[in-house]
C-alpha cells in the first residue's frame, strides 16, 4: 500500500559525526534485519532495540545516524518521536500519533497509531524514554504485537524492561591509553575536531597531545562533556583548560554508570562555574522550558528586577557560544533549545537557588497569555500566524499546564489555558488531548466551582467532535444548568452551540432546529464571533441532512459574511459547504470554484481533514460531470489524507454514500486497471501537487503533476 508520507523528518546533523564505526555497523545490522544472536549463537528476533547509556554519551545521535543508514529498508516511514519535552505518560500515544502525521478526529490515539502501522514497514524512534519508562514499554509492546512490520528503536538511560527487548549499552568514546599511542582515540578526535572549529589552527601535535589526552581522561570520554570543554578554547588556552578541571573528577577506564553521571555533572558544574552571574541565572531559568523556545518567551520568563533585557540578550549569546544553548533556525524567528543533561543540571541549580516557583509561575503566565490571545483573535486575520505559533509552542503549552496543576494556586490558569485553546485542539486534530486536559481540570475543581460551566461547555464541544454524542449532550445540558445558576451568559451560549452539534449529529434534527435559534440569539448577544462561525457550519450540515439545499446555502452565506477575509478555519469549511450546495443546486462551475478556494485555505492552514474533505469533494463533483480521470486521481489523493484521519469524510453518511456512487461510476467508465493506476498516482502525490488542484481544473491531473 502506498504511504502518504515518507520520512525526511529526521533533523539535520549540525556537526560532524565522530567515531562509533563498530557500534554504528552493529546497530544498523540489528535494526535492518530485526535479528540478533543469543549467547549460544542462535538467531532471535529483535523488534525493540534500546540504546542505553549515561546522559551525554550520544544515544540520540547514534540512533539518528543509524536511522539514516537503514532508511531504505523501511519503505513506508522512518519516524522520530521526541519524548524529552513530554511529562504526561498518558499522552505518549498522542505524541507518537502527531509525529506520524495522524489526525485524532474521533479516535483513541493508541488505536489510531495501531491502525496506521498495522500493514506498514516503519522504523519508529522513541527518543529519551527514561522519565516515561512504563508508558514507553507499554507503547512499544502494543505496537510490536499488532504491527509486524514495525521496528522500535528507543534511547533511554535505562532499559524499557520488556520481553523481547534487545539492549545495546553505549559506552563513552574510547580514550587513548597514552600520548604515545592515539589508536582508537575517538574521544581525542572529537575534542580536536570541535576545538579546531572554535579555535582555528588548533591541531593535535607534540605540544598539545598530552593535554588533550588528560582532558579526555578527566571527562571520561563523554561526548557532551568534551564538546562543552572544547568550546572554552575561545577564551582559554589549552593549558588553562587542563588546569581548570578539578582532580576530583574520576580517572581511569573502569567507570560505573553512576561514576559517569558524576563525571558529566562535574563537567557541567565546571562549565557553569566559568559562566558570569547573568549567564548562570539565565541557564537556571531556561530549564523550565520544554522543547525549544523563542527570545520573546525567554524575556518574559527569565528577565526580572535582577536581569534586564540587554543583560539577558548578552547572556543568551554567551550561552550559545559556549554550547550550553543550541540556536535553532526558524522561518519566522530564532529559537533555542537545551540538551537534556544541561537542562536537568539547570533545573537542579534553579531549585537550589530557591526561585523555581517564581520562574515556573512566569512560564505559566506567558503561555496563558498566548492561549488568551489565540482565543481572542481566533476569528481574525491573524488566525493563521497565531495558530502556527501555537503548533510550535505545543510542548511548552503542555509544560505550562503541568506546572499549573502541581503548583498550588494555579488551578485557574490550567483551566483557562485548556479552555481558551478549544479551537486549537479542534484545528490541530488534538481533540483527544483537549479532553484529557479538561478532565484533569474538572478533577481539580470542586462541585461548586465557578469554573465548571466553562470546562463542561468546552468539553461538550470536543466530545461531539470525537463522536461521543451522548456524553457531549450531557455535558452541554449540565453546563447550561450550572452557567444559568451562576449567571455566566457566555457559557450558556457556548453550551447551547455544543448541544446543537450533539443533537444534529445524533439525527435529532427537530430538536436541533429549536436549539439553533436559541444558540444564535445568545451568541449574538455575547458577540461571540467564534461561536457564530461554528454554529453556521453546524446549521449548514443540519440543513443538508434535511435535504434543504437553499436553507443550507443561506446559512453558509450568512456565516461567510460574518468572517473577516483573513480567517482560514471556518471560512474554509463554509466555502466547502457552500460549494456543495451550489453544485447540488445546479451551478457546477461556481460550486467547483468555491471548493477549490476552500482547498487553498485548508492547504495553507495544514488542515489534513479539511484538505481531505475538499479534495474528496472535488472528486465527487468531477465524477458527476463524467470527468472520470480527474475523479479517480482526486479520490486517490483524498484517500491518502483519510488514512491519516481514520475515516473517509470522518464518517459523514451523506458524503460517504455519494462517494460510493461516484467511485463505482468512475471505475466502470475507465475500467479497473486504468482507475487503479490513476488512483495510485493521486495516493502518492505530495502536498504541493495536491495544492495545484486548487488552481487548475485539468481532466488529467496525473500528467499535469508529474
Amino acid at each position: 500500500m502506498p504511504s502518504p508520507r515518507q520520512s525526511g523528518g529526521l533533523p539535520a546533523e549540525s556537526t560532524s559525526f565522530v567515531g562509533r564505526e563498530a557500534e554504528l555497523a552493529y546497530l544498523a545490522q540489528v535494526v535492518r534485519t530485526g535479528q540478533v544472536r543469543d549467547a549460544d549463537g542462535r538467531l532471535e528476533r529483535a523488534r525493540v532495540i534500546t540504546v542505553t547509556g549515561a546522559g551525554g554519551v550520544g544515544k540520540t545521535r547514534l540512533a539518528l545516524r543509524t536511522a539514516r543508514l537503514v532508511a531504505g529498508d523501511f519503505a513506508d516511514d522512518v519516524c522520530l518521536v521526541r519524548l524529552s519535552p513530554l511529562r504526561a505518560p498518558d499522552l505518549l500515544p498522542n505524541t507518537a500519533a502527531a509525529a506520524l502525521g495522524l489526525v485524532l478526529t474521533d479516535r483513541d490515539a493508541m488505536d489510531a497509531v495501531l491502525a496506521y502501522l498495522r500493514d506498514r514497514r516503519v522504523l519508529l524512534i522513541l527518543d529519551t524514554c527514561e522519565h516515561l519508562i512504563d508508558a514507553a514499554a507499554d507503547f512499544a509492546r502494543k505496537v510490536t504485537a499488532e504491527a509486524d512490520g514495525v521496528t522500535v528503536l528507543a534511547t533511554s538511560r535505562q532499559p524499557l524492561g520488556m520481553d523481547g527487548e534487545h539492549r545495546f549499552g553505549l559506552a563513552p568514546l574510547p580514550v587513548p591509553e597514552s600520548d604515545r599511542d592515539l589508536a582508537g582515540g575517538d574521544a581525542a578526535d572529537l575534542f580536536v575536531q570541535r576545538a579546531s572549529t572554535v579555535a582555528p589552527g588548533f591541531t593535535l601535535d607534540d605540544e598539545s597531545r598530552a593535554d588533550v589526552i588528560t582532558i579526555c581522561h578527566r571527562l571520561a570520554g563523554i561526548p557532551l562533556a568534551l564538546e562543552l570543554a572544547a568550546v572554552r578554547l575561545r577564551a582559554l588556552s589549552l593549558r588553562e583548560l587542563v588546569a581548570g578541571f578539578g582532580m576530583e573528577m574520576t580517572t581511569g577506564s573502569r567507570r560505573t554508570g553512576v561514576q559517569r553521571h558524576r563525571d558529566l555533572r562535574s563537567a557541567l558544574g565546571w562549565s557553569y562555574d566559568l559562566c558570569g552571574e547573568a549567564e548562570k541565572t539565565v541557564w537556571r531559568r531556561l530549564s523550565v522550558f520544554a522543547g525549544n523556545f523563542t527570545f520573546a518567551a525567554v524575556t518574559s520568563v527569565c528577565a526580572g528586577h535582577d536581569l534586564d533585557r540587554d543583560e539577558l540578550a548578552s547572556a543568551l549569546d554567551e550561552l550559545v557560544r559556549k554550547s550550553v544553548l543550541v540556536q535553532v533556525g526558524d522561518d519566522d524567528e530564532d529559537r533555542y533549545r537545551m540538551l537534556d543533561p544541561i537542562r536537568e543540571f539547570g533545573a537542579d541549580e534553579l531549585n537550589a537557588a530557591g526561585d523555581g516557583q517564581a520562574v515556573r509561575g512566569r512560564h505559566i503566565a506567558y503561555y496563558l497569555g498566548l492561549a488568551r490571545d489565540f482565543h481572542t483573535y481566533s476569528v481574525s486575520e491573524s488566525q493563521l500566524r497565531r495558530y502556527a505559533e501555537l503548533r510550535r509552542e505545543h510542548p511548552n503549552i503542555r509544560a505550562a499546564m503541568e506546572y499549573a496543576f502541581v503548583m498550588d494556586g494555579n488551578e485557574r490558569a490550567a483551566v483557562e489555558i485548556s479552555t481558551a485553546l478549544f479551537l486549537f485542539w479542534h484545528m490541530a486534530g488534538l481533540a483527544w488531548e483537549g479532553e484529557y486536559w479538561l478532565n484533569r481540570s474538572l478533577e481539580r475543581c470542586g462541585r461548586t466551582s465557578p469554573l465548571r460551566p466553562r470546562i463542561l461547555s468546552v468539553r461538550a464541544f470536543l466530545r461531539c467532535i470525537l463522536g461521543e454524542f451522548d456524553p457531549g449532550r450531557q455535558d452541554a445540558v449540565d453546563a447550561i444548568r450550572e452557567a444559568e445558576r451562576a449567571g455566566d451568559a457566555l457559557n450558556v451560549a457556548r453550551a447551547h452551540c455544543a448541544l446543537h452539534r450533539a443533537l444534529t449529529w445524533s439525527d435529532d434534527l427537530a430538536s436541533a432546529g429549536t436549539i439553533a435559534k436559541t444558540a444564535y440569539r445568545l451568541l449574538k448577544e455575547e458577540k461571540s464571533e467564534l461561536g457564530l462561525a461554528q454554529l453556521a457550519q453546524q446549521v449548514v450540515f443540519a440543513e443538508l441532512r434535511a435535504r434543504d439545499t437553499a436553507a443550507a446555502a443561506a446559512a453558509a452565506t450568512d456565516g461567510l459574511d460574518r468572517l473577516p477575509r483573513g480567517e482560514f478555519w471556518a471560512r474554509g469549511y463554509l466555502l466547502f459547504q457552500l460549494g456543495l450546495c451550489q453544485f447540488v443546486g445546479g451551478d457546477a462551475e461556481t460550486g467547483t470554484a468555491s471548493v477549490r478556494r476552500a482547498l487553498q485555505l485548508k492547504h495553507e492552514l495544514g488542515d489534513v481533514t479539511g484538505v481531505g474533505y475538499c479534495v474528496g469533494a472535488l472528486g465527487l463533483l468531477a465524477a458527476d460531470q463524467e470527468r472520470h480521470e480527474r475523479a479517480a486521481w482526486l479520490f486517490g489523493a483524498a484517500e491518502a489524507r483519510w488514512e491519516l484521519v481514520g475515516r473517509r469524510f470522518t464518517g459523514n453518511p451523506f458524503m460517504e454514500s455519494w462517494h460510493q456512487r461516484a467511485t463505482a461510476a468512475a471505475r466502470a467508465a475507465l475500467g479497473p486497471e486504468k482507475y487503479e493506476r490513476l488512483w495510485d498516482d493521486g495516493m502518492t502525490a505530495g502536498p504541493s501537487a495536491i495544492a495545484l488542484v486548487a488552481t487548475r481544473d485539468s481532466d488529467s491531473p496525473a500528467r499535469d503533476f508529474q
